[in-house]
């Protein structure tokens, strides 16, 4: 492997006598990237692989995101842009801030200022059910009840005490088909008797 580099601040080195050891400052400068082709191959761009080079071959390109809304939502988010902003009005997605960003990839809709605002999620009292607690999440968008379909996972977090320790559970697949709005959770029933819950934008497993 020729000109291949590895990071100084990040990577112990295993050779001492290894010259393509990098600063992360120096790994998102084109220069340092001897026989590297800029120009058709690679590319630089703050937005995207963290400042890092990467293949100009690869989707979503250009998409002109917020650094916070790239880490925010990954690859999934931008591939998601990728395959739906020819279709979108909005003219800067910079403009937009990731919170809403967010949010429209959660509810599968056109990214627009103020959506994270017009999401509601509301937790119902428990219900004790053959060993299992049940809790109903009411999730509502401009005050109308969302079925879906979401792009997200579902996560619950359980206390016995406001103060805590919280302990988080990944639910999504013990998670029932929404009515109405309504989506019901299911989680094995214990002490813990304080309950609070989220939607996390992302891929559904």
């Amino acid at each position: 492997m020729i000109s291949a580099y590895w990071n100084t601040n990040t990577v112990s080195p295993l050779a001492v006598l290894d010259a393509n050891g990098r600063s992360t400052e120096a790994l998102m400068d084109p220069v340092t990237y001897v026989g590297w082709d800029f120009t058709s191959v690679w590319a630089i761009d703050p937005q995207r692989n963290n400042g890092f080079p990467y293949l100009r071959g690869l989707p979503y390109p250009g998409l002109g995101l917020p650094p916070a809304t790239v880490r925010a939502g990954g690859a999934p988010l931008l591939e998601w842009i990728a395959a739906n902003q020819g279709s979108w009005t909005i003219p800067d997605l910079m403009a937009i801030p990731s919170a809403d960003v967010m949010t429209a990839f959660l509810l599968q809709r056109e990214p627009a200022l103020g959506l994270h605002q017009k999401l509601s999620l509301e937790l119902q009292p428990p219900v004790i059910l053959d060993g299992q607690v049940r809790l109903d999440a009411a999730l509502t968008f401009n005050a109308q009840p969302v079925d879906g379909p979401l792009q997200g996972r579902w996560l619950v977090e359980t206390a016995s005490d406001p103060s805590g320790p919280w302990q988080r559970y990944d639910v999504t697949d013990n998670a029932l088909p929404p009515t109405a709005g309504i989506t019901p959770l299911l989680l094995p029933s214990g002490s813990d008797n304080l309950f609070r819950a989220r939607l996390q934008p992302g891929l559904l497993r």
